[in-house]
């Protein structure tokens, strides 16, 4: 829900587009280190600047799970994409005229922002003739040192894994496609779950086995111990039998005796100190 509402207006997402949301996020989800509870924190930091701006969900996602994968928590990852779009919307005078000494171009001629991509491509190309050194106090000037994580990372990773994710994510906007999608993962889960249980089954039945059969030599020995002991009490006099039997009865009856004497005194001492 959260980012759905977030989404909800100038990203072109409606209410109505659950689904397609989903998707999207699943699919980032899968390829990458961001899972849907990352998503739904960094959203929460750097989606309503994305909105605003009108780059799309998956724009927005995909950059922020190239961050993820190299480490970077959520609430970084929503806090480095935040901050370069907000220099980007908004740069400092000392910015503003680098951007333009460099000719990086991030907006069309009517004013609107191009594409996340493009933006970082021709950042790149921009600054292609700059040393290291150079190219690295340049980004920090315009992006800020938070703001220029993601085109740091993004160069080690390649543009061309991030146009992959937003191409991917992008072709759920078609609802067919994205409901056949997630049931698909659905169903991949549900197998996968099935399997699991299936083995855990398999496990418990072994355990179980396993312990029954560590119990036979005890009741094989136990039953030994019985008729070793009948056959000795067989082979006594007869006399001797009879006092023994005698003394076992006796024996019997005594405890129970003192089992009742004792409930006896236990209720005599209720009496008493009521």
């Amino acid at each position: 829900e959260v980012i759905r509402f977030l989404y909800s207006r100038s990203s072109g997402i409606s209410l109505d587009d659950s689904t397609q949301t989903m998707a999207k996020l699943v699919f980032i989800a899968n390829e990458t280190a961001f899972n849907i509870d990352d998503m739904t924190e960094a959203l929460s930091i750097a989606g309503p600047q994305a909105s605003n701006l009108g780059f799309t969900l998956e724009e927005t996602a995909a950059s922020m799970a190239l961050m993820r994968d190299v480490g970077l928590d959520a609430s970084e990852t929503g806090t480095a994409l935040r901050n370069f779009l907000i220099r980007l919307q908004d740069p400092t005078s000392e910015a503003g005229a680098l951007i333009e000494e460099l000719g990086i171009e991030t907006t069309d001629a009517n004013g609107n922002f191009l594409d996340l991509t493009t933006i970082l491509a021709n950042t790149f190309k921009s600054m292609e003739g700059l040393t290291d050194q150079q190219r690295l106090q340049a980004q920090a000037t315009i992006f800020e040192i938070r703001g220029q994580q993601l085109l740091n990372i993004t160069r080690s990773r390649g543009l061309a894994k991030l146009d992959e994710l937003i191409t991917g994510a992008a072709k759920f906007n078609d609802e067919q496609t994205a409901t056949a999608f997630l049931t698909e993962k659905s169903n991949e889960a549900l197998n996968t779950n099935a399997v699991r249980m299936a083995r855990l089954q398999e496990e418990s039945a072994a355990l179980s086995r396993s312990f029954s059969e560590s119990l036979i030599p005890a009741q094989e020995l136990v039953l030994r111990t019985t008729n070793a002991l009948k056959n000795v009490f067989l082979g006594l006099p007869e006399p001797l039998r009879t006092v023994i039997g005698t003394f076992i009865v006796l024996g019997g009856q005594f405890g129970m005796m003192a089992g009742q004497s004792t409930l006896f005194i236990v209720n005599l001492m209720t009496i008493f100190k009521t």
